[in-house]
């Protein structure tokens, strides 16, 4: 075997090993409450994805992105303990906003998670075709309440090796995986910080309440980072507790911006970044056609 199909095998295998999580994930029991859960840790249960626009194309990411998440977390966050609930509704499902599902019974937080959007981003100034996925994620107490919310949009590349049969590996399904990767991360973020005490959970602690912040730079497309968590990117309106935050925005190119601030309902920041020396100029938007007179 020469070094350059040796090359490439193990290029397809990192591609492949990027898009899945490490290990196997916990089944959730269909009747809920599963035996031998740990009360010291965080019971973490996952909804099968609502993966909308892709569903033509993978349907099986509704339950592979779940196991994917879960494990991921599993292997990443430590005092928590993640499952993928197969037999509950999907994310979308009306039944999560009319109260408790009998199912999720003696989880901590039910995981849902929703491809919005998928579309096609043309390149340009030597940057590829990207397909951009928007995802949003909610977490739901065990009273049926929402307690954590995270929407942001994953990239990849709009190309595809013919030898990479793994439909997981296609532009599309990586961009939502991307999406769903980040999102998970700020999740688990998010769970590491809060009590183990189950009566603590979706509470009316004064830092479990949440508003909008609009966040907007120019150019846009920056990446919004709040306190070293990725949030989404530019422009984003952002959930944020109301206490002292470190709000980050990277763009390539770019210098990065920072500025500490405690969030405020309706409040909304929109900062011009200024370009690295020597940076090549953000491409500015055609200004519209002027009809003939």
């Amino acid at each position: 075997m020469n070094t350059l199909r040796i090359i490439t095998i193990l290029a397809l295998a990192l591609a492949v090993a990027l898009i899945s999580a490490c290990g196997e994930s916990r089944t959730w029991p269909a009747d809920g409450n599963p035996e031998g859960a740990p009360n010291n840790v965080r019971t973490v249960l996952i909804a099968p994805v609502e993966v909308g626009p892709i569903a033509n194309v993978y349907p099986e990411a509704e339950l592979q992105f779940a196991r994917d998440m879960a494990s991921r977390m599993d292997l990443l966050y430590e005092n928590s303990e993640s499952w993928v609930g197969e037999t509950l509704p999907v994310s979308s499902d009306p039944r999560w906003a009319e109260g408790p599902v009998g199912a999720a019974a003696g989880a901590r937080v039910v995981v849902l998670t929703e491809v919005l959007d998928v579309v096609l981003e043309k390149g340009g100034a030597g940057m590829p075709e990207q397909m951009a996925a928007t995802v949003r994620m909610r977490g739901m107490d065990a009273n049926g309440k929402e307690i954590y919310r995270n929407e942001l949009v994953g990239r990849a590349d709009n190309e595809s090796s013919p030898k990479m049969m793994q439909i997981a590996a296609k532009p599309a399904p990586k961009a939502v995986w991307v999406a769903c990767k980040k999102l998970i991360d700020g999740l688990g973020e998010w769970i590491e910080k809060q009590p183990i005490d189950a009566k603590q959970w979706g509470d009316d602690r004064p830092e479990a309440v949440l508003v909008d912040v609009t966040i907007e730079s120019t150019p846009t497309g920056a990446d919004i980072l709040v306190d070293g968590v990725f949030r989404g990117t530019t422009p984003s309106v952002v959930p944020l507790p109301v206490r002292p935050l470190t709000l980050k925005l990277e763009r390539q190119g770019f210098q990065p911006w920072e500025q500490s601030f405690t969030p405020d309902s309706g409040m909304a920041i929109k900062p011009g970044l200024e370009p690295l020396a020597g940076a090549a100029p953000a491409q500015a938007a055609p200004a519209p056609a002027t009809p003939p007179k």
